[in-house]
Formats: C-alpha cells, structure tokens, sequence
C-alpha cells in the first residue's frame, strides 16, 4: 500500500491544498491497513507532513487536521498490536501465532523488534480500547479549544477514566530506550536499518547511531540541530523519539523534509533556533568523501588537510556559541589512510574543540556496518604489514 503524502511534500507553501486532500486519501487506507507495516508507512508519511506543517506554521486548524490522522493511525496500530481473535488465529505447543498474508502463521514479532518503546505499545493500545466514537469525540473536543498533543489526548482519556496512568521519568530508563540501545562505548550494529535517511545515500549514517545519541544525551523535547543533514537522518529519528530537529545542509538532497541550504561555515543559520540541547556534527571525512557530495570547493570532502581543519574551526566557531546551557555538540567522524600515514580526524578536531572551551563528555567507537575492505586490501595490509579501519569515532563535548 502506499499513499505518500511525501511525494509532493516539497510544494508545501504554494500548494497546501493538495497535501491535505491527499491525507484524505491516506487516512481512507487506514480502514484497510492490515499489518503493522502498513500503519508504519501511514505514520511515516503523516509524520513528515506534520514536521513540514510545524516548520512552514500553518493554523492550527491544519495542523491538526493532520494530528487527527496521526492519531487515528496510532490506534489501529494499537488494535494490530492486541492479542485478540482479529490478531492471533490459533496456539501451536504454548506459542501464539499470527496469521500472515500467505495464510500461514507465524510468531508475532516483538516490542523491540518493531521498533517501539513499551510507552508507545501500552499508549496505542489504550488508544484501541476506547470505542471509535468516543475517541474521535475527545479528538474534536480538544482540537476545538488547544493544539492536538499527545499530552492533552492522555489527560482527556486520564479525566473520562477517573485515573492517572503513570508518565515516562528519568527513574523509568527503559521507556525511551530505542530496540537498538547500547550499554557499552563501542557500538556495533549487524545492519543499518532501513527506516530512516536515505538508504543507498553515500556516507548515510545508520539510524541506530543517531538513536542511542539522542537516548543517551537528549530528553524528549529537545532541541536537535544538525548542519551536516546528509539524507535526512535525524530528522526522521527525531520524529520519532520525540526530538526537536532543525536541519541544514551545503546542499539538501530530500524534498521531503525540511533541510535548509546553507554552509555553516559561514556562521550560525539565520533561521535555525537560537539555542540547541544537542548539535550533531557528521561533516564530510575530507578525502574520503572528495566529490562524492558535490564538487563545490566549500565541501569539506574537497579540501586540503589544512582547509578541513580551517573550516572545522569554522564550524565550531558558528556553532558553540548556540549551545543551551548544558547542551552537547557531538561529532562523528573516520579516520584517513592516506597512503602509508592515517590521519586520525577525531584527535585534529578534539584539539580545536578544547581551543572552543569545550571539554570531552565521552568518546564511543562505532564500527560500520558493511565490508570496507576487500580481499586485496587485506593482502596489502598483511604484506606491507598495516592496519585497516574498520571504526568511527563519535565524541560527545559538553561546555566548560
């Protein structure tokens, strides 16, 4: 299935219209959404047109409009998600087991592997429990008066059931942990998952780095920029955690979400929010990336040594004055072989964040996901007796 509110979303300003008539259509499909991958494609999409709806400041009339569909579509994720006759056909030695499209059945996937918090599972499916009516009753009734939130919509169902459920707490770590969470400083994924950024999209960074970033170093609410936007990454990862992300990029690649054009080595974005909790900084790893973006001679991937680490400096230069109190700029970055000798970016940058008046927070060794050596490489290696990559340094600074 796929109504993608998506395709057009870059005509957001002159065509609003065709944007909301084509959520129209996407929320006709929830009626026939079957599985949790279809209201995960409904969410994804409606998602998307929510962030361009809050950056572009339509009324709130719109925007809500779009929150209604959003939350419908979180219902019946939460009636797919209950045991019940229309989810588990029959039982097979103690095991639930779920009918698939094919007619045969096999064992429903877990919380962690779909990707939700326990939060996100128990809220949903509230949300299938109240009757259709009621719940679009307690929609209206809200939109009415205030902004549709996800904590206006808990209150009113809190106030119609005479109880107060408990709320996520810093006390309650598990409750925002992605499925993906590390607990250790090297980090090591079998794959990067394909939600989030543009797979294919050379140098994307695996949705799961910037999960356990922002679990481990932001709150929900947050304040996320990201200069170095890439595919979109972030973006999508904040929507779903809940974070507030503000993207630029020299030069965006996706329509639809909103990254903006700009070179932030040339100073702070004009439109880009005062103050940051988190800035993540994932700038092209110089030669590694020479005109892979672009060949603009402003992309750091197409610069000399010197004019990298002249234009790192720049970039701090723009940035750290923006951090909030007790925010963090985090940056990423790979090594160099560069014939016999191998550039170690993180130590070069680490310096000229100290000379910022930043200190270091922490430094975790990410290792990719995929093969970056081949069979040759290794000769090489072994006969001219070198070391090969195989990591990424991701260092989190704080402020003095």
């Amino acid at each position: 299935m796929g109504v993608s509110v998506a395709a057009t979303a870059e005509t957001v300003d002159e065509r609003g219209d065709v944007l909301l008539a084509r959520l129209d259509r996407v929320r006709a499909e929830l009626d026939r959404a079957r599985t949790l991958a279809d209201v995960g494609a409904i969410l994804e999409d409606v998602g998307r047109l929510r962030r361009y709806a809050a950056v572009a400041k339509w009324a709130r009339d719109e925007q809500n409009r779009i929150a209604r569909v959003w939350f419908l579509a979180q219902r019946r994720a939460g009636q797919l998600l209950a045991p019940g006759p229309d989810a588990i056909e029959r039982q097979r030695s103690g095991q639930y087991l779920q009918k698939s499209r094919n007619g045969t059945f096999v064992q429903p996937p877990t919380i962690a592997e779909l990707g939700l918090t326990k939060r996100q599972s128990s809220d949903w499916q509230l949300y299938a429990r109240i009757s259709e009516r009621q719940f679009l009753a307690m929609l209206d009734e809200i939109a009415d008066a205030w902004r549709l939130t996800a904590s206006r919509l808990n209150a009113a169902i809190d106030l119609a059931s005479g109880t107060a459920r408990p709320r996520p707490s810093k006390a309650d770590p598990d409750d925002d942990a992605p499925a993906s969470r590390q607990h250790f400083d090297v980090w090591s994924f079998k794959f990067a998952d394909a939600w989030g950024g543009m797979p294919g999209f050379f140098g994307r960074m695996a949705p799961q780095v910037v999960e356990n970033l922002f679990w481990l170093w932001t709150e929900p609410d947050d304040q996320v920029v990201d200069p170095f936007a890439g595919s979109g990454t972030t973006l999508d990862i904040g929507c779903r955690m809940g974070r507030r992300v503000w993207a630029s990029d020299l030069r965006p690649v996706r329509k639809d979400v909103p990254i903006a054009a700009h070179d932030i080595t040339t100073g702070w974005p004009s439109g880009a929010p005062e103050r940051a909790d988190l800035i993540f900084l994932d700038p092209p790893y110089w030669k590694q990336a020479a005109g892979r973006y672009s060949d603009d001679p402003a992309d750091l991937g197409n610069q000399s040594l010197d004019g990298f680490m002249a234009s790192w400096r720049a970039v701090l230069d723009a940035c750290v004055p923006h951090l909030a109190p007790g925010g963090r700029l985090a940056f990423i970055v790979s090594p160099t072989q560069d014939g016999d000798r191998v550039v170690d970016h993180a130590f070069e940058m680490y310096r000229a964040c100290l000379d910022a008046g930043l200190v270091a927070e922490r430094r975790v060794i990410v290792t990719y996901q995929t093969q970056q050596a081949t069979g040759q490489h290794v000769l090489w290696a072994r006969e001219h007796r070198k070391l090969l990559k195989l990591y990424r340094d991701l260092v989190v600074m704080g402020r003095r």
